[in-house]
């Protein structure tokens, strides 16, 4: 695949680029630079699937997928948001977002095969065991995203886990708790499939 290396400069006025550092949440300037890179890169594979390959969406529903698609393999670095990310950036509902993700998960599975494992297992990589001093406890892991929650659950019912396994801690219902065991091969899977 041949390599093109762009430089375009864009004038951005003060109001929208404060705009952007809130919708995206990043004021840090080098940061931002990156951000606004990956969405210009988002940008234009959207218009050259586009124009080389599928024409322009007839409908309201493909139209958003594909720009779903480019925001998580181009803005996102290949890893699916929360719908509360993807919220701020469309400006729609979290609901909303849910569902777009999970339907554009559905149609580009082989696009996003690597996505959801990748996702994942950054969630899991920053999970606690439930008591330090036993290596068997369960593990809690931080979910705030129903979607990805639901990602979790049907890579458990995949692998012949018990779904029915994974607990949310009703103090904190933002933790899963997962059987040691199960989140062994959880892990396993998301290593294996993410690269």
């Amino acid at each position: 695949m041949p390599k093109v290396s762009l430089t375009n400069e864009i004038e951005i006025d003060e109001s929208t680029y404060r705009l952007l550092q809130r919708a995206t949440g990043v004021t840090e300037t080098s940061a931002m630079r990156r951000r606004l890179e990956n969405l210009t890169a988002a940008a234009f594979h959207e218009y050259v699937s586009m124009i080389a390959q599928h024409g322009l969406p007839t409908q309201a529903q493909d139209f958003q997928q594909r720009r779903v698609l480019n925001l998580i393999l181009y803005y996102f670095d290949g890893e699916c948001p929360d719908e509360t990310q993807l919220s701020r950036l469309l400006r729609v509902s979290p609901s909303k977002c849910r569902t777009l993700l999970a339907n554009t998960q559905a149609r580009f599975q082989s696009e996003l095969s690597s996505a959801t494992p990748r996702s994942v297992l950054n969630l899991l990589n920053v999970a606690n065991p439930e008591d330090a001093n036993d290596q068997t406890s369960r593990m809690k892991v931080r979910v705030t995203s129903r979607f990805m929650y639901l990602q979790i659950l049907d890579i458990v019912a995949s692998l012949e886990g018990d779904p029915l396994s994974i607990e949310r801690q009703p103090a904190r219902p933002n933790t899963l708790s997962i059987p040691r065991e199960t989140f062994n091969a959880l892990k396993q899977y998301c290593e294996r499939e993410a690269q």
